[in-house]
């Protein structure tokens, strides 16, 4: 179950940056916890970090 919310998470991540990118934002602000805990593997924050490069413009993380 744990797995598959975090995947859930993920590919909202994905889906939010392919709308903005589709409708040509400037600015993408994430704003509130990506994570789910304070320790988080390096390959999620590398995962995460490879979502977020893929918008074009401006990325806001608060």
């Amino acid at each position: 179950m744990q797995e598959r919310l975090v995947e859930a998470r993920f590919d909202a991540l994905k889906r939010c940056g392919d709308i903005a990118n589709e409708e040509t934002c400037e600015l993408f602000v994430v704003g509130g916890d990506l994570f789910d805990r304070v320790s988080v593997a390096k390959r999620d924050i590398q995962r995460a970090a490879s979502i977020l490069a893929e918008f074009q413009g401006r990325l806001v993380a608060v």
